[in-house]
C-alpha cells in the first residue's frame, strides 16, 4: 500500500493516467490498477459532486451579469473568450474600464457578491487541499514489460521499490 497526499487536480490526473492503462495485459497489473481506479473514481466523483453543488449555489442575478462582463472584456481567439488558470484573460488596455464595471455590480449586489466571494473561497479551499488516499502499489514484478517512460512516470508515485 502507498499513502499518497494530492490536490484536486492530481487525484483527477493520476485517475486519469491509471484509465489509460487499462488496454494492459498483465492480469496482476490489472488487477492492482482496477482497484486504484475503483477507489480513486469514488473519491473524485465526491469531490466532482462537491464542487459542482458550490457553484450551482453560486448562480445568481449578480454572477451571471459578472460572467457576461467577463466575456465582453476578454481576449477571444475565434470568437471564444481565452481562459489562463481558470481566469478570463481581460483584453489589454480593458483592465481598469473591466474592475470598474465590476465594482459597479458588487455594489449593486452587495449581498450576492460576498455570497459568491465565500463561495468561490471554499471552492479554492476544496481544490488546493491535498487529500490523503491509500491506493495498492505497484510491485516491479506487476509492471508489464512494455510500458512505455510516459506511462512509467504517470504512475511513478505507485511503484514500490
Amino acid at each position: 500500500m502507498k499513502e499518497l497526499s494530492l490536490k484536486y487536480n492530481e487525484l483527477s490526473s493520476l485517475l486519469g493516467a491509471m484509465r489509460k492503462l487499462r488496454n494492459v495485459k498483465k492480469t496482476s497489473f490489472a488487477i492492482i490498477l482496477e482497484k486504484n481506479i475503483s477507489k480513486m473514481t469514488a473519491i473524485v466523483n465526491k469531490l466532482d459532486g462537491d464542487l459542482l453543488a458550490m457553484q450551482e449555489k453560486r448562480e445568481c442575478e449578480y454572477e451571471n451579469k459578472r460572467k457576461n462582463l467577463c466575456v465582453q472584456y476578454s481576449e477571444k481567439n475565434g470568437g471564444t473568450p481565452i481562459i489562463e488558470n481558470n481566469n478570463f484573460v481581460i483584453q489589454k488596455g480593458k483592465d481598469e474600464e473591466f474592475k470598474a464595471k465590476v465594482g459597479e455590480l458588487q455594489s449593486l449586489y452587495p449581498e450576492q457578491y460576498e455570497t459568491c466571494r465565500l463561495i468561490n473561497n471554499e471552492m479554492a479551499e476544496k481544490m488546493n487541499k491535498k487529500y490523503n488516499v491509500v491506493l495498492h502499489g505497484f510491485c516491479e514484478k506487476d509492471l508489464p514489460d512494455d510500458l512505455s517512460a510516459n506511462e512509467i512516470s504517470e504512475i511513478i508515485d505507485l511503484i514500490l521499490t
